[in-house]
């Protein structure tokens, strides 16, 4: 199931996303990493640390402020919200017990979300502590979690580096399989650069779910202009080779 939010709102110690209510979700469980391969976690040779989940939130209709959000308060919302879960927190507040692996306010984060499609035992689903009630399917797609002063800029880019995962049915062509580490960035994307940084092994890389992949060579660097989409897919085969990209983006809704 390919769940992630929609942000609405990132300011300092400050971040506002939705999800729309979807059948047979009863929850959601937010996940997040300080770096993308921390975000993709140990599969398919990457090797790190995987997400640290900070809160939980019931849906449909649910409503989560995180206690500082509630402090200041903020967060009352004069705008209909039907149709959607909400969460609004600040990431410095959940660095407490997990500072290692949760990023500071200040920094760009990593997103994914898990999703609940039952709701035994009920809720609040008590995060730190108690299990999450219910089943949980696994995280979906890693979404670039701006930085406060991320849309200063009417075009704000956003650079980033990372480990393919080697996945065997990962061919230029082919439709990417479910394991591809598969990026959101939080506006539309608007321009690309990817360098493939090994000498030895090509990368595939796809725009978007169901988009076959083209391949990136050894050492080879690809450039797109315009008309991106908001997602890149990406994977390789037989190898681990690493990667980097800027990816400028554009304000607006999805």
């Amino acid at each position: 199931m390919s769940t992630f939010p929609q942000i609405v709102d990132r300011s300092a110690n400050y971040a506002s996303v939705y999800f729309r209510d979807q059948p047979g979700i009863k929850g959601y469980r937010i996940r997040v990493a300080k770096t993308l391969d921390e975000a993709y976690g140990p599969l398919n040779g990457v090797g790190v640390t995987g997400t640290t989940a900070i809160f939980d939130v019931p849906a449909p209709g649910g409503f989560f402020r995180s206690r500082s959000i509630r402090d200041r308060g903020w967060g009352i919302l004069g705008e209909s919200t039907r149709g959607q879960t909400r969460a609004m927190f600040d990431l410095d507040e959940h660095r407490v017990g997990a500072e290692a692996l949760v990023p500071p306010d200040r920094d760009v984060a990593f997103v994914r979300v898990q999703v609940a499609t039952d709701a035994t035992g009920g809720f609040p689903l008590g995060f730190p502590g108690g299990a999450f009630p219910g089943t949980l399917v696994s995280q979906g797609p890693i979404i670039v979690l701006q930085n406060p002063g991320w849309f200063s800029t009417p075009r704000p880019a956003v650079s980033l580096s990372g480990t393919a995962p080697n996945i065997a049915t990962a061919v230029a062509g082919a439709i990417p399989p479910a394991d591809s580490m598969h990026l959101k960035v939080p506006a539309y994307g608007d321009s690309l650069v990817f360098i493939n940084h090994s000498a030895t092994d090509p990368i595939f890389l796809s725009m978007g779910p169901g988009i076959p992949f083209m391949q990136i060579d050894p050492l080879g660097q690809f450039s797109h202009t315009s008309g991106q989409k908001d997602s890149l897919l990406i994977a390789a085969n037989g190898a681990n080779p690493t990667f980097s990209a800027l990816i400028s983006t554009v304000a607006g809704a999805r």
